[in-house]
């Protein structure tokens, strides 16, 4: 008994030294004038960020030690530094919760290039502006791009013949711009058009996401010596993401040699050797983008399952599946070391012009982390049921097919662009997000629906 309550009064010593500390740098950056907001800039994690740049800057910046962590710049908004320090408090006291989301497929396609070109500058921010306000509520925040940013190759709008009745997917690098802008910290590149312009398109791809800071991985540069996996410390939990690909369009247009280098293909002996880097390098929850199964179809494949398994088995914490550019139903895998591992096989795509119903629903799939007696647990993994209208290609909450919780949405959130673009659906478009919900419903029958964020609530 003697002994448990010294180490208690360690531990609580120690957790105290901790906050104080803490309060002393509120106190410090106060007084000097930084703030954490979610962008970052380049050097140390102090650094300045110019007006003009805030909107689209990221929040996560790489540390020398190779993890992402929040970035600090100076600004007047103190208020806030203030919030984000007691955050880390409360990761000091031991009652940390962070909120992660996660998206499908990120595509630029030609209907979407076209949508977004206004002279001869391209705007992308329409297609996210019922959504900027519920990726805020996220601690960070992932989506899969499916799509290569090269200046060196056509368009995907301007290319003639498509190969192997395929689209060759390339878009500005306004995208990024926009991605940005919607909120996303990180994304993932292993996938099957990822090689559609070869070594070069992967390189210029990357320059471009490095350009804009994005934390990413799944592509490396053809000489680049990274791991295939990233870690980003958000509040206090670190979190690995690793984005694997079981298949690659245009595969000639690398050589072996820049194949294994450039692209992390999918074995189950590399990705359990990347699940144990990962965890070593400090990572207490991982998760698996895996671009797997077949196009256009709510129906799995059984290597999709099988996979799935051998990667809950190595270790992974959450398993995203893409590629299908539709959903693809969830569930809980028991590992043999008594682990639960939800496994969702396909989360669809996120946006595109694809024109079959079937690839415009969609989800965001959020999940709680907390850490419980030192290890990160999920504590709750629900998701956010929404549908691509054509009109603009907007990704859009299927609870706006309510027109009350649609206005009450609109006015407690601005949207991305505020005064602009707000929406009342018509009636054909309730008729399409009602539709949606209940077909994507039908899908999730065992994840909970996430609801709160719509709650018809006074501004």
């Amino acid at each position: 008994m003697h002994t448990n309550t010294v180490s208690m009064n360690s531990t609580d010593n120690f957790r105290n030294q901790i906050s104080t500390a803490l309060v002393f740098a509120l106190f410090i950056f106060t007084v000097a004038g930084f703030t954490p907001v979610h962008s970052a800039s380049c050097g140390s994690i102090f650094s300045t960020v110019p007006a003009h740049a805030a909107d689209i800057a990221p929040r996560y910046m790489e540390g020398p030690d190779g993890i992402y962590r929040e970035a600090f710049y100076s600004s007047g908004n103190i208020l806030r530094y203030k919030e984000e320090l007691l955050d880390l408090i409360a990761v000091a006291n031991g009652s940390s919760s962070v909120t992660l989301m996660f998206t499908g497929d990120l595509m630029c396609l030609k209907g979407q290039q076209y949508a977004a070109l206004d002279g001869k500058k391209y705007d992308f921010t329409t297609s996210y502006q019922y959504v900027k306000k519920i990726f805020d509520e996220a601690d960070l925040c992932v989506g899969n791009l499916e799509s290569l940013i090269s200046s060196s190759y056509p368009l995907t709008k301007d290319q003639v013949n498509a190969a192997n009745g395929s689209p060759q997917c390339n878009g500005p690098v306004a995208y990024l711009r926009d991605l940005r802008r919607a909120g996303f910290d990180v994304l993932v590149t292993a996938n099957n058009h990822c090689c559609d312009w070869g070594a070069d398109g992967i390189n210029e791809t990357i320059d471009m996401l490095d350009r804009y800071r994005f934390c990413h991985t799944g592509t490396r540069k053809s000489d680049e010596d990274v791991p295939n996996y990233r870690i980003i410390s958000v509040r206090g939990i670190t979190v690995g993401i690793i984005s694997t690909t079981h298949l690659v369009n245009q595969r000639g247009s690398l050589t072996s040699d820049e194949m294994s280098q450039m692209v992390n293909c999918y074995s189950e002996k590399s990705v359990a050797s990347q699940i144990k880097a990962a965890r070593k390098a400090g990572a207490e929850f991982i998760v698996v983008y895996a671009h797997w199964g077949i196009e256009n179809t709510h129906d799995l494949v059984d290597y999709q399952k099988k996979d799935a398994a051998a990667i809950a088995e190595a270790g992974a914490d959450l398993i995203i599946g893409s590629h299908p550019h539709c959903l693809q139903h969830s569930e809980e895998l028991s590992t043999t070391d008594g682990r639960t591992v939800p496994v969702i096989y396909s989360m669809g795509n996120f946006v595109s012009s694809m024109a079959r119903e079937i690839n415009n629903d969609t989800i965001i799939l959020k999940v709680k982390l907390k850490r419980v007696q030192g290890k990160a647990h999920i504590e709750s993994c629900t998701y956010i049921p929404c549908h691509v209208l054509s009109s603009g290609f907007v990704i859009t909450p299927v609870s706006f097919a309510d027109a009350d919780v649609c206005s009450a949405f609109q006015a407690k959130k601005p949207l991305i662009i505020p005064g602009k673009n707000q929406f009342t659906p018509s009636s054909s478009q309730a008729q399409a997000l009602a539709a949606a919900g209940k077909r994507i419903r039908a899908i999730f029958t065992d994840m909970k629906e996430e609801t709160a964020l719509f709650t018809a609530v006074s501004p």
